[in-house]
């Protein structure tokens, strides 16, 4: 006879491994690093439960799924692994017969940091139905299947996981990347053969995301010197065109950056500055009645008559000086930073950038200086600085220029608008007969998967990415995509990463945000992501205040605190839904959760899907920019979403109180139970509103209950999310509700004991 599931639970429990048991709606119950339950809420009706791996590593097989899989004989060789059963491995069978199936499990080294790991690798080292797990995954123990030994051995006696199998699912660790240094000709200067050489290393060792910025950026201030004589067009364009290409970037990227920068760079021509004249010049024009300086020759000639060195000139003429080699600047006066405008946006220059470039100019004239005389003319610089736009709420930034969506048209990028960030897309008009059918297939083939084919919630998920696209931070909203690993969450954040450009995303998490420098890499961001949110329990308060638009106080290391409004949508992913205690309204008005709960299945999975996705991008985005261009259509679609059964379903499974009163109805009159409260006297659950929700508490195991006092305050939040409300009146010496019981608080209701007397 088959051992129960709830047996097999039971006895994994015993040797030391959390059980994940399911929930009615088909989904695991919360299983953040930390969360356990007990075995015994595996129910007999179960037809599986789930097993964290935390500090094991399974290695699956799907040789009954996937033809191409390799034999387990071959795998374990791969793996430096004897071809014979180890004792330590456990396989799952069907009818007790193989099926090419197989499931080793492995214990994490001594000394691995999870962190170094890759938690889930679907088809591991190019091999099609193998995949590696680990950390915060599941195992599912299947009601059909036989397990080896009814149980999963103890960690301890697990074998240790092979340095091939580690090597499988390792991160990989950023390598800077090295360019061959190049000769420049006669005709580039020294200093121009300098600040090339600087420009592609720069533009060589630029990080992901970053990359075609930083390839602007150096290529307009080498045009700058090309204009000015430093430095020959042909030496520039064949050494910016090898260190874009080095960096990673597509030809046609390449080229098209080169250009556009050398385009602007010519009309603002830039040399080196003079040094300073030589010992004999000084004394010579000190000494004019001299002999001496009748006599002296003067070396470079050219220079008699030069303005002032910078070590003689005053704090604003440095300043001056400063400027007019950097192009357009101007200087945002909430944070007292300067930005300079690259010909599509303003990027921000710290004070130590501009303190360095200050310093290089004084090097250059081989002229004396200290941090005072510098700091002191970065600041007087700054203080004749116009001062920045505000970026315009109707506009979206791309590469080529930026889209209207007041006017519903595109036209070129303007100092005036203000922009700090673009989406690094190139924009361009519809195609004749243009549909995301026929055009962005592996969009649809995703949002058909995770919607399973609701044309309404397709619409919404649209209303969320355009939200994302156009910066709708001001709607006060904000979103949370929450369901199992493999559902399809982080191709939604993914999707949102490409549609503001990854050098404009944040990524934290809630812990993080609300620690002392929490918003520093943040406050200045598009989109704040939260990815993959470890099981979050707070009052939000933070996250309500970012999107209600209220000043927060931004607190940089080793620099001024200050306080702004962060003008970013924030989205957060989790596999457990965020617990907040707030119950005054004000998170559950902007929480719009998403639930993906149709996990693709190993087979299945695409490891490209994001890239097809990426590629189908400008489609995509024309589309939500035609869907949407009543923007209102898309906030009413989010609130829908926020109010709808999907969300409601979430929330009930992280709130008890918003699940207790679920279970019950609201009437028009507080003629209801009674509110209660001593629970030292006989509980009355029947009777008193509080007893009932002790009862409540009891059967699922819960414990903690909120004081009456919070209590009160919850159900009074959760009337006004279920759609009704929470009255009472005093009657009698005591508080009467207008609460009463329902068929569904009947399952958790103590029943009265019937006896048969026949």
């Amino acid at each position: 006879m088959s051992t129960s599931l709830q047996a097999k639970a039971a006895n994994i429990e015993a040797n030391g491994h959390t059980v994940i048991p399911y929930q009615s709606n088909g989904n695991p119950k919360p299983y953040g690093d930390k969360q356990r339950y007990p075995s015994y809420m595996v129910r007999a009706d179960d037809i599986q439960f789930g097993v964290r791996l935390d500090g094991m590593i399974l290695l699956d097989l799907d040789g009954n799924k996937v033809a191409e899989a390799p034999s387990p004989e071959v795998l374990l060789a791969m793996l430096g692994l004897p071809g014979d059963t180890p004792a330590n491995q456990y396989r799952m069978l069907t009818d007790s017969q193989p099926d090419g199936s197989y499931h080793w499990l492995f214990r994490l080294p001594a000394g691995v940091d999870l962190a170094s790991l890759k938690q889930s690798v679907n088809n591991a080292n190019g091999l099609a139905g193998v995949d590696v797990k680990t950390g915060n995954q599941l195992v599912y123990i299947k009601a059909d299947k036989v397990l080896h030994g009814d149980t999963i051995p103890k960690l301890a006696d697990l074998p240790e996981a092979p340095a091939i199998l580690l090597g499988w699912i390792t991160k990989p660790k950023h390598e800077p990347k090295v360019m061959a240094p190049m000769v420049s000709s006669a005709e580039t200067s020294r200093y121009g053969e300098r600040a090339l050489t600087s420009a592609c290393e720069a533009i060589v060792s630029a990080p992901m995301g970053s990359r075609n910025e930083t390839l602007n950026r150096e290529a307009l201030g080498v045009a700058q010197l090309v204009a000015g004589g430093e430095i020959c067009h042909a030496d520039a364009e064949r050494q910016l065109f090898a260190a874009g290409m080095a960096s990673g970037q597509s030809v046609q990227e390449v080229k098209a950056t080169i250009a556009s920068a050398h385009q602007k760079g010519m009309q603002e021509p830039r040399k080196a500055l003079p040094k300073r004249q030589p010992l004999a010049d000084k004394k010579g024009s000190k000494k004019t009645g001299s002999l001496l300086a009748a006599n002296v020759v003067s070396l470079r000639p050219e220079q008699d008559n030069a303005a002032p060195l910078l070590d003689q000139m005053s704090a604003s003429q440095r300043g001056e000086a400063l400027a007019s080699g950097l192009g357009t600047l101007a200087i945002n006066v909430d944070t007292n930073l300067v930005y300079r405008y690259t010909g599509s946006l303003w990027e921000p220059m710290p004070d130590a950038v501009l303190a360095r470039r200050m310093a290089a100019m004084f090097k250059q004239q081989g002229a004396k200086y200290s941090a005072r005389m510098i700091s002191t003319a970065v600041d007087t610089m700054k203080l004749g600085l116009d001062e920045m736009q505000r970026p315009a709420l109707n506009l979206i930034g791309f590469a080529n220029g930026v889209y209207d969506m007041a006017l519903r048209a595109f036209r070129p990028h303007s100092p005036a608008d203000g922009l700090l960030t673009h989406n690094g897309i190139e924009y361009s008009e519809p195609l004749v007969g243009e549909t995301l059918e026929h055009c962005a297939p592996h969009f649809m083939k995703w949002l058909s998967y995770a919607t399973d084919n609701d044309a309404a919630k397709m619409d919404r998920i649209k209303a969320a990415l355009f939200m994302v696209l156009a910066n709708r931070y001001d709607w006060q909203l904000f979103l949370e995509v929450t369901g199992e690993g493999g559902s399809g969450k982080s191709v939604m954040a993914g999707l949102c990463e490409l549609l503001v450009g990854h050098e404009n995303v944040g990524s934290s998490s809630m812990k993080r945000l609300e620690s002392d420098f929490g918003l520093e890499s943040v406050w200045d961001k598009r989109l704040i992501l939260l990815p993959d949110q470890p099981q979050y329990i707070g009052d939000g308060a933070l996250l309500k205040a970012i999107t209600g638009g209220d000043e927060v106080s931004v607190n940089p290391k080793g620099k001024p605190m200050f306080s702004t409004r962060i003008r970013a949508v924030v989205m957060a992913t989790n596999n457990m839904p965020m617990v907040m205690t707030e119950r005054n309204g004000g998170i559950a008005r902007r929480r719009v959760i998403f639930h993906f709960g149709r996990v693709v299945a190993s087979a299945n999975r695409d490891e490209a899907l994001g890239s097809k996705i990426a590629a189908e991008l400008s489609v995509i985005i024309r589309h939500l920019l035609s869907q949407f261009a009543d923007h209102g259509l898309a906030k009413r679609l989010l609130e829908e979403q926020r109010d709808g059964a999907d969300a409601l379903a979430v929330k009930r499974d992280a709130d008890p109180v918003l699940d207790f009163c679920a279970t019950l109805a609201f009437l028009a009159e507080p003629k209801g139970l009674c509110m209660g409260g001593n629970v030292a006297v006989k509980q009355e659950p029947r009777r008193f509103l509080y007893h009932l929700y002790l009862t409540y508490l009891d059967y699922h195991g819960l414990s903690r209950p909120l004081s009456l006092n919070q209590f009160s305050k919850a159900v009074k939040q959760s009337a006004k999310e279920l759609g009704g409300e929470y009255k009472t009146r005093k009657t009698n010496g005591q508080t009467q509700t207008n609460v009463t019981l329902t068929h569904e608080a009947e399952a958790y209701l103590p029943q009265a004991l019937r006896v048969d007397l026949n």
